[in-house]
């Protein structure tokens, strides 16, 4: 699968997030300016910092859990001029998940994905975002958005299984339980991964409503 496996940075109250950071995860940190070095101002002293300087050090802090601290370096590099889209979704996963604040982390991961409406990667950490504060009708946009234009995205069914999250919130029971099937055939040979093992459960609970 293409999908890395990073830390943990979307909301711990719902089922599916163990799966939803993996992209994210990879679409914060293989954005265009995400990799670069943090510069030696940004790590001196006193000295005076660029919005540059401010961004990458908040990406330390972050990697390093120091949410609030990180909070103020992604406003002070915004203040500074430096105002990217890549600033905005490390931002909005950082309200998200270490924060806690999903409300302002949906405000900034929309400002990335106006920006940026053509590349899957700020698609997909809103589409993420919205699943988990529940607003499934807007997700299952977005996760259709990030599909379409994510060229690596469709072999190992690593889409069908957050679109089944999305109809299965809606109540949508039979588009979900299409949707879950098509992951597990796409990852029949992978083992009883996490989310193997949530699809499966998920599919004999909405066969048993399917009945009902």
């Amino acid at each position: 699968m293409k999908i890395q496996m990073g830390p943990t940075i979307v909301l711990a109250c719902c089922l599916w997030q163990t799966g939803c950071c993996e992209k994210v995860a990879s679409s914060s940190q293989h954005t265009e300016e995400s990799e670069k070095v943090v510069s030696h101002a940004a790590t001196a002293g006193n000295e005076q910092l660029s919005g540059e300087d401010h961004y990458y050090r908040a990406n330390n802090l972050k990697q390093a859990l120091e949410p609030e601290e990180a909070l103020k370096e992604y406003d002070l590099a915004i203040e500074n001029g430096y105002d990217t889209v890549a600033l905005r979704i490390q931002l909005g996963t950082l309200l998200a998940d270490q924060l806690k604040r999903p409300e302002e982390a949906l405000e900034q991961l929309r400002i990335a994905a106006r920006r940026d409406e053509g590349n899957w990667r700020t698609h997909w950490p809103l589409a993420q975002s919205l699943l988990a504060t529940r607003e499934y009708e807007e997700a299952l946009r977005e996760i259709e958005v990030a599909d379409s234009l994510d060229p690596d995205g469709h072999a190992d069914g690593f889409y069908s299984f957050y679109r089944a999250k999305a109809f299965e919130g809606l109540g949508r029971y039979r588009e979900a339980l299409r949707e879950y099937k098509g992951f597990l055939k796409s990852n029949d040979d992978v083992g009883d991964t996490p989310k193997v093992l949530d699809a499966r459960e998920r599919v004999t609970t909405i066969r048993q409503k399917l009945r009902d």
